[in-house]
Formats: structure tokens, sequence, C-alpha cells
């Protein structure tokens, strides 16, 4: 404890881009403590930056867990369609490939923005409205699915998504982090 009350004399030297990994990975661990710490320590001229970069990240998290959660209702919308109608197997086969496709440029966007603005991807996540652990139905169902575009990433057999439509969903994160007030000054 000795050694962590060092460190603390200088968080309130911190960037909001520092502390905010700090906090997130405070968070992560559950040590409310360290964020407390990190936060009390924020200065006001800096805390109206950090509290801002906070609520646009959470944000930006929102409208991923929104997509990826619209996306998995469309999949099972389908996967109900092709158990039922055997002649359509074809269409609902390209229709999937192109949700899932559409899935994957979703995550892989979004982690792209997060490198971009200097955080971790499944960090910012958490910032989301889905519960703290895997027994809330929305957690198990977003982190199950971002696990099944990372491991399709592996698999040379399933499609990887179109790099302009990465593009455009990183853009668009970008795109909603910016009208919050937060500087971009990385």
């Amino acid at each position: 404890m000795r050694k962590m009350n060092k460190l603390w004399r200088y968080y309130d030297k911190l960037t909001a881009v520092e502390r905010v990994n700090l906090v997130l990975a405070a968070q992560e661990r559950g040590d409310e403590t360290e964020v407390h710490a990190l936060e009390n320590a924020c200065p006001l001229a800096k805390s109206v930056r950090y509290e801002g970069r906070m609520l646009a990240l959470g944000l930006v998290a929102s409208l991923l867990v929104v997509q990826l959660l619209a996306c998995q209702v469309f999949l099972t919308t389908i996967l109900l369609d092709l158990s039922e109608e055997t002649d359509a197997v074809p269409v609902l086969r390209r229709r999937l490939r192109f949700l899932l496709n559409r899935e994957a440029a979703i995550w892989r966007g979004f982690v792209a923005w997060c490198q971009d603005v200097g955080h971790d991807a499944r960090q910012v996540l958490r910032l989301a409205p889905l519960g703290l652990d895997q027994r809330d139905p929305a957690f198990f169902l977003i982190h199950g699915q971002i696990d099944r575009i990372e491991g399709q990433a592996e698999d040379a057999q399933d499609p990887f998504p179109d790099p302009q439509k990465v593009k455009t969903w990183r853009e668009t994160f970008a795109w909603l982090f910016k009208p919050s007030g937060v500087e971009t000054d990385y």
C-alpha cells in the first residue's frame, strides 16, 4: 500500500486518455479504491475532459451493443426461417453470410476506433449497459458474439468483413465520439 501511495502523488498529472485507461483497468479488476483515487486526484480543469471522454466512450459502446444485438435478432430470425423452409436455403445462407459479415465489420470498426483513441476495446465495452457479469443475458450474448467474430478471423473458411465496411464503422464511431465535446488530441 505504501508503494501505491507514492504513485497517487502523480495522478493529478495524468492525461484524460491515461486516466480513463487506468480507471477502466481498475474497474475491470474490481478495484474501487483505485477508481476513487484516480477520479478524486483529477484536477478540476482536467475533470471536464475526463468526464466528457467517459460519457462519450459509454455512448459509443452503447451504439456497438445496440448494433450487435440487432444483428443477433436478425440472425435468430433467419435461422428460424431456415429451419422452416428448406427450398429457401440458398437465399437464407446468403442473407446469413451478409449479416455475419456486417456483425464482424461493426466489431472490427469498433476495435480500430478504440485503438485510434488509445483505449482497449473490451474495456470500453464494459461502459455499455450490459450488466456486469455473465449472468446478464445481454452480457453473455455480446461477449459470445465477439468471441465468435474473433474466432472467425482464424478460420479461413468463414468470411472476413469487407475492409470498406470496417472503415465505415470506424468512421461512424469516430463521428459519434466527436460531437460530445471531447477533444481529440490523443
